[in-house]
């Protein structure tokens, strides 16, 4: 009796379902993060009393700036989409310190689409 031979279509074991959505962490990955995150809590509060991963982060950036630096980069957005309309005047004369502060005070005033950053 002569044996089929076998194709790896004949090896492969059915799949039981799609799996986890497209884009949603796996379980032990969710796991890990918040971990993590407890930890540096936990390590905040050791720091200063209630102040939990706010207060580990403000530690972290006295004591390693470039680690936190680091961590700024990949936190914030990487593109900046923006749109920008201005207009520059260009002359010949040198303004002094107060008279430049003056000059600029007078154009963000009268310029509403500025945003003001405010603590």
């Amino acid at each position: 009796m002569m044996k089929k031979k076998l194709t790896r279509r004949d090896t492969q074991v059915k799949r039981a379902g799609p799996g986890r959505p497209k884009g949603s962490p796996n379980k032990s990955t969710a796991m890990l993060k918040d971990a993590i995150l407890m930890a540096v809590e936990c390590a905040g509060n050791e720091l200063r009393p209630n102040s939990g991963l706010v207060g580990y982060l403000q530690h972290q950036a006295t004591e390693n700036p470039v680690a936190m630096l680091n961590l700024i980069g990949k936190v914030l957005p990487m593109q900046v989409v923006a749109s920008i309309k201005t207009t520059a005047v260009v002359s010949d004369k040198v303004l002094t310190p107060d008279e430049w502060a003056a000059q600029w005070a007078t154009h963000m005033a009268d310029d509403d689409s500025v945003i003001e950053h405010v603590n």
